[in-house]
């Protein structure tokens, strides 16, 4: 049994805290949930607009579609991005938002970074005489016209992500939903240009250093050029191998991917 001085001390806390009024405190500190069951649980009431949907299975637009999402985004569709947004307008949650705004700045940032010292190599031999021709010779046309364009795209791409790099960084989610993601269009013309931009200009880089290689004479440094060129094709065929045999195998009904639960 309390005592009665207890008792006292208690209906004197509870005519305090009903003279201050309820207390609101942000979602994102009393919900237990993970990032993931927030988001599950938010596209179930609030479903993706169809323009952030993927294309129907078996469209040529799909594999598109996703490879566009990871390089943007690093993620397999435009879902969680309106998780994000519905999180913010209709719960008041605005932890996931900013954490894919600091993500997706630090993986841009990453690329623009990577652009920079492609683009200090592509300048470098644009503007100077190879020293053994025999090895390499760049100067040749083909060669010297793909290291041309290469620098012509990364400064595309990097002045192009320096922006989109300063956009997001004051981007909202309401600001977002409105503007920057209200049709198909909207969506992919914002960061796919740069992704595509300092990608062409790495490739026209690359191929400009090995075709360069191919017109020498030597024929040992053609042989490990060539083995160069076999073992990152090789390694993105059995990547894609891996994702596709992953996505099949799980998919399965007898998959087994995930033991069994104990009781």
């Amino acid at each position: 049994m309390a005592l009665p001085s207890q008792v006292q001390t208690l209906a004197a806390t509870q005519t305090e805290l009903s003279q201050e009024g309820p207390q609101v405190y942000p979602i994102r500190s009393i919900d237990p949930r993970s990032k993931r069951q927030r988001e599950h649980h938010i596209l179930q009431n609030y479903p993706a607009p169809n323009h952030m949907l993927p294309p129907p299975d078996g469209s040529p637009a799909k594999p598109l579609y996703h490879m566009l999402c990871f390089t943007m985004f690093g993620q397999p569709s435009l879902e969680p991005i309106w998780a994000a947004i519905a999180l913010h307008r209709y719960a008041n949650d605005d932890e996931i938002w900013d954490n894919g705004i600091t993500d997706t700045q630090n993986r841009l940032g990453n690329m623009i970074v990577v652009a920079g010292i492609l683009l200090a190599s592509a300048t470098a031999l644009a503007s100077t005489v190879p020293p053994r021709p025999d090895i390499l010779n760049y100067t040749v046309r083909g060669p010297y016209l793909c290291i041309r364009g290469s620098f012509g795209f990364l400064v595309g791409g990097i002045i192009v992500g320096s922006v989109v790099f300063l956009i997001l960084g004051r981007a909202r989610a309401e600001h977002s939903r409105e503007v920057l993601y209200t049709d198909r269009f909207q969506v992919w013309s914002m960061g796919s240009y740069t992704f595509f931009s300092i990608g062409t200009g790495t490739h026209l880089l690359a191929f400009g250093m090995l075709s360069g290689i191919w017109c020498a004479q030597d024929a040992t440094v053609q042989a490990v050029c060539a083995l160069l060129l076999v073992i990152p094709v090789t390694i993105g065929i059995l990547f894609g191998i891996v994702v596709w045999r992953g996505k099949h195998l799980s998919s399965r009904p007898d998959s087994n991917i995930w033991p069994p639960e104990k009781d």
